[in-house]
């Protein structure tokens, strides 16, 4: 009989040759799971409600709702804002208004944010903290409550909610000196004064008015815009009708200048907002960042912060230039980082046009809303166009703003995690190593959130309209002059007061 060599050894050499095979596999098997998580991480705030713009450009309001129903997480301040114009637009105001007040209850909760809640989105992403919103979106949501109650025809609370806009905006003021949040929104602090004038606070509107005229004429603010023609007439008739005389405000030269006459009569007038394309939305950018031999560890907290601070103008120079900035030292590794970035604005359509029949017998009128429109039979009186908002404008600033500081905290926490997965290498072996750079990639994703309902710009048109009921069409052109995009609803015009409509458009 031969010898064969003792099972139990053989079952050892067997159990050791396989290990190799054994380890290969585990490593295979964490691959593909950092991967997999690598993927879910990246599902950034934009990426996973990417149907919500398209839904609401169809129309298709209970897609639109049930993509942040879904995607979305209740209870956050970006859940209750996205909800809350999706509403207004569907035409539920009342439901509009409620989510947008829990919108403004979250935004007061979350204004003092802990200390030990900042220390812990140091080491995980951005998204880890409570989103506080930018300044613009804690002013819009005011803007969409004030015309919710317009729409269900309470003035009242429209001008309780325009007073509590007029506070905000002075809050902001004070509180965000050196940011461009500070220099204000003259279109806001109007719609407070025309709502406010509308209620017979004259001197609440006249401070209002004033405020928008300063914003508007400011030359440093890059947003600013010009002041529409109607202004001048506005703060003249809140002036007369609160006691008190342009001179003695200051605005002497305005009254000599554009000598104007309080709005008294028959006449009515209809305030036109036209809301048009997308604001610029974030998206993730993920770089590979050169780490060279001659750089220093940067080791530790402090040393991944001071890390943070020189690498980032690596980053700046990319972004500046395309390109990396040449250097002649050996890479030593890569940093992998996820960073947001702004998308271009998305104005929307090239004009707006409005159509108004009357509906007790006289002529129509016709117009375009980019334009002022005379009160005359089949005749279009062309006019510049009032610039009232632009939102892009100040997305960008609020992004520019902040932008320098989320690449020094993205690319330090980078570092942090880097040594951190090189420790428990060494200490643990390849298994380990691997396993916390799962912890990494599963804890890193760009902050992308912000409100993606929010317009691109606001435009304006007013008319002077002999009182009745209108239909009011209106309609959204490219710029070759084709409609691609209409409404139409019946308003009612009265003697001596203002009718206010703001019309949403979506066309791309």
């Amino acid at each position: 009989m031969s010898r064969g060599r003792p099972r139990g050894a053989a079952g050892r050499g067997a159990l050791s040759a396989g290990r190799p095979l054994l380890q290969r596999w585990a490593l295979g098997c964490l691959l593909a799971l950092a991967l997999a998580l690598q993927a879910a991480g990246c599902a950034s705030y934009t990426t996973r409600l990417r149907e919500l713009r398209p839904a609401a450009s169809q129309g298709d309001w209970a897609g639109a709702l049930a993509q942040v129903e879904k995607k979305g997480r209740p209870g956050e301040l970006l859940y209750h804002l996205e909800r809350g114009a999706l509403l207004r637009y569907a035409g539920s105001y009342a439901e509009s208004n409620e989510e947008l007040d829990r919108a403004a209850q979250r935004l007061d909760e979350l204004y003092t944010i802990s200390l030990s809640q900042r220390g812990l989105t140091f080491l995980l992403s951005d998204e880890s903290e409570d989103y506080r919103g930018e300044v613009h979106e804690g002013n819009y949501l005011h803007y969409l409550r004030v015309l919710n109650y317009l729409e269900l025809g309470d003035r009242r609370a429209a001008a309780v909610e325009a007073r509590r806009l007029a506070q905000r905006l002075a809050f902001v003021a004070d509180t965000q000196a050196g940011r461009p949040a500070a220099r204000g929104d003259p279109f806001l602090h109007y719609l407070s004064g025309a709502v406010l004038e509308d209620e017979g606070e004259w001197n609440h509107a006249l401070v209002s008015y004033r405020l928008a005229l300063e914003g508007w004429s400011d030359p440093g603010s890059a947003c600013g815009g010009e002041a529409p023609a109607w202004l001048a007439g506005d703060l003249a008739r809140a002036a007369v009708r609160a006691g008190v005389s342009l001179e003695e405000i200051g605005l002497g030269d305005l009254a000599a200048s554009r000598p104007v006459a309080p709005r008294e009569g028959k006449a009515g007038t209809l305030l036109l907002f036209f809301e048009s394309g997308w604001a610029p939305m974030k998206t993730s950018e993920h770089l590979r960042l050169p780490i060279f031999a001659h750089d220093p560890e940067w080791r530790g907290e402090d040393g991944a912060r001071a890390g943070g601070a020189v690498l980032a103008q690596r980053v700046r120079h990319r972004r500046e230039r395309g390109e990396w900035a040449a250097e002649p030292a050996k890479v030593a590794y890569f940093l992998d980082v996820a960073l947001p970035l702004l998308g271009p604005a998305r104005p929307g359509a090239a004009e707006c046009r409005a159509s108004l029949l009357p509906l007790d017998g006289e002529a129509a009128l016709g117009g375009a809303f980019e334009t002022r429109t005379a009160a005359a039979p089949a005749i279009e009186a062309r006019t510049a166009a009032a610039p009232m908002s632009d939102l892009a404008c100040r997305v960008r600033d609020a992004f520019a703003a902040d932008e320098a500081g989320v690449i020094v905290k993205t690319i330090a926490r980078a570092l942090l995690k880097y040594w951190t997965a090189r420790k428990a290498e060494k200490q643990g072996g390849p298994l380990a190593g691997i396993l916390a750079n799962i912890a990494g990639v599963a804890t890193e994703k760009a902050d992308t959130r912000a409100w993606l309902m929010l317009p691109s710009r606001i435009l304006g048109a007013r008319l002077e309209l002999p009182p009745g009921r209108y239909r009011l069409r209106l309609e959204a052109r490219d710029g070759e002059g084709r409609v691609v995009e209409s409404g139409t609803r019946e308003i009612q015009v009265d003697a001596d007061a203002r009718t206010l409509i703001a019309w949403r458009s979506f066309a791309l």
